[in-house]
């Protein structure tokens, strides 16, 4: 599974208004229901279990990049969603710096693997200054995606999606 593969337009926030952790995820949770991929009627048990994860440990990884999730009862398969804020965002981040990459995941309770390899996948690949870089100047959801793409493809690495 690449990261592209749970991303679309239409689940990635270029400019998240979201001051706090708390308003970040919901915003990341409302684009999942409004782009038909998570019901509207799951969304408050949802974020329960987002921020219910999210209160026992941080979930931002350090290089204003942060990865918060939850395993939800009832859902096949995995969720993905990617916000960018620019003045970035307290999410008690491992090196107390502000986030400005989020990378949600929603994964289903009998996906316990795939979970722990989404996260790893995600956590490897905005490990890349990079791409990190280059998502924080993207002019938009499109562009942010092809260069995901691009990282996920070795072309960003090679210096030719540039």
């Amino acid at each position: 599974m690449r990261l592209i593969d749970l991303l679309g337009e239409d689940v990635i926030i270029p400019d998240l208004t979201a001051s706090d952790a708390t308003g970040a995820i919901g915003d990341l949770l409302q684009g999942l229901v409004s782009s038909g991929r998570l019901p509207a009627e799951d969304l408050e048990r949802v974020r329960s279990i987002v921020l219910e994860r999210e209160a026992s440990m941080s979930t931002g990884i350090g290089h204003g990049v942060a990865i918060p999730h939850g395993t939800v009862p009832g859902l096949d398969g995995v969720l993905g969603a990617l916000g960018r804020s620019v003045d970035g965002i307290d999410f008690k981040a491992i090196d107390g710096q502000p986030v400005n990459l989020v990378v949600l995941v929603l994964v289903g309770e009998n996906a316990y693997r795939q979970h722990i390899r989404t996260l790893a996948i995600v956590s490897r690949l905005l490990n890349s200054q990079a791409l990190r870089e280059h998502l924080l100047c993207a002019g938009g959801a499109a562009e942010m995606l092809r260069l995901i793409r691009a990282e996920e493809s070795g072309e960003l690495r090679d210096h030719r999606a540039l």
